[in-house]
């Protein structure tokens, strides 16, 4: 059953610690031309009626509120009588009337709006250059799966689609400790399936960008957190990155790119050395096995990533962005294929009034 409730739309009320539901009422006695009166109808029992209705300044009603949208605010003064309410029996509900001296401030509203959801990803842009910024902070940017529908929901993002660069980031202590852990446990095969389907090709749909892509790195960079990282086509990091692959831990492997795209970059004993038998590799490490493109003083990461979006971006874009995607398809492409791509892609920006301009 809901607590009592007493509120108004214009005025203050008095609360035990402004806790909703909790008004505290004194009859005190008050000239009428130092009142104002706010009628609030607080249930008796639970029915499908509003909890709350208000009547201002001139007896206008108010909006209609839910209980747990209201906060109180002193200082006020209030006096309780039985009245019939309007809207149900008396055998139903009390009305509870509220005063207010003249004297007290006048405020526009007592009710509390709902707190503003903070997201998971920050999509902000800077001239031709997007920026992608991990926000979940207190869990050290755990790759949850609401976080990667935002990061899918961010890549759709105009601000993303028309840039000329993309720069992924995190915040806090971490760019990304991993996968949430939490979310791991009991998956079935169908709902690892699902997964997939879902919100865990988002580190392929990064990948696939046709613009460059950089990673800015410091603090954590572990599991999931370094698979995001190693889909991007550069990564900057500084001297506090700490990096690793601890799935093996948990009885399962890298699996959002990560033993492919290591490989790619690391070699094949390489990688198996990363991923096997080294728990955690410090920045200067992972510069040595070409994890990282580039090591930067500590605090910079963002900088310098922000540095080098922008030669890229003031480049011809279409010439990266077929450059980029053939040297993607190059690993898996035989000698022959390769070189036809290259050929086909200048045939294509010959034409432009890039090339034609130079």
């Amino acid at each position: 059953m809901k607590m009592p409730l007493i509120t108004t739309s214009h005025f203050l009320a008095e609360s035990a610690g402004s806790r909703p539901g909790n008004a505290v009422c004194t009859n005190v006695a008050l000239p009428p031309q130092d009142v104002a009166i706010a009628f609030a109808i607080s249930m008796s029992k639970p029915t499908a009626d509003p909890d709350v209705v208000f009547d201002s300044i001139g007896g206008k009603v108010g909006s209609l509120q839910n209980l747990n949208d209201v906060v109180f605010a002193g200082p006020a003064v209030a006096t309780t009588a039985a009245v019939a309410a309007p809207t149900a029996s008396a055998a139903s509900r009390s009305v509870n009337r509220l005063i207010r001296p003249s004297s007290c401030a006048e405020t526009p509203s007592v009710l509390r709006k709902p707190p503003e959801r903070i997201p998971l990803v920050d999509v902000t842009r800077d001239g031709a250059i997007c920026v992608l910024t991990l926000r979940r902070e207190e869990k050290l940017n755990a790759l949850s799966t609401a976080l990667e529908q935002e990061l899918a929901d961010g890549l759709a993002h105009d601000d993303v689609r028309s840039s000329a660069c993309v720069v992924v980031t995190g915040s806090g202590r971490a760019f990304s400790a991993g996968a949430d852990v939490g979310e791991l446990r009991d998956r079935s095969p169908e709902d690892v399936a699902a997964y997939y389907r879902e919100t865990g090709d988002v580190y392929e749909r990064i990948a696939a960008l046709p613009q460059p892509t950089l990673s800015a790195i410091s603090g954590y960079c572990l599991g999931g957190g370094l698979e995001l990282a190693l889909a991007t086509d550069f990564r900057i990091a500084d001297g506090t990155a700490v990096f690793g692959f601890p799935e093996l831990g948990l009885g399962i492997l890298p699996s959002s790119g990560g033993t492919q795209r290591l490989t790619r970059v690391a070699g094949t004993a390489r990688a198996k050395e990363l991923i096997l038998l080294r728990e955690r590799f410090d920045a200067r490490e992972a510069l040595a096995a070409g994890v990282i493109t580039e090591l930067v003083p500590d605090g910079t990461a963002l900088d310098r990533a922000l540095e080098l979006a922008q030669r890229l971006a003031g480049l011809p874009p279409l010439a990266v962005s077929l450059t980029k995607q053939a040297i993607d398809a190059m690993p898996e492409a035989s000698r022959e294929a390769g070189i036809l791509i290259e050929r086909l892609a200048y045939g294509l920006l010959a034409q432009t009034k890039d090339a034609r301009g130079a």
